[in-house]
Order: C-alpha cells, then sequence, then structure tokens
C-alpha cells in the first residue's frame, strides 16, 4: 500500500478529488486519512 497525498473533500456524503467550496455543507480536507479541517461555510460564500 503506498501512501495517498491527495486531498479529498467529502461533501454531503460524496467524495471528489477538488476542494471545491459551495453552499453550506460541511467539507472536510483529508490527507494520509486524517482531516485536516473542516468548514462549514455560509450559503452566501459561494466561490
Amino acid at each position: 500500500m503506498k501512501s495517498d497525498n491527495r486531498i479529498i473533500v467529502i461533501k454531503n456524503g460524496k467524495q471528489t478529488e477538488t476542494p471545491l467550496v459551495k453552499h453550506g455543507s460541511i467539507t472536510l480536507f483529508v490527507q494520509d486519512g486524517k482531516v485536516l479541517r473542516s468548514e462549514r461555510l455560509e450559503k452566501d460564500k459561494i466561490e
């Protein structure tokens, strides 16, 4: 097993490798199996 350095974002139970930040969902930034940070964003903070 090799180390996985991708940033994985889990949003509404779905996994994506692109850390997009939209709506008021909770976004988790996961690296090497550890949560780097989690963010809950307001709906008016849409990129």
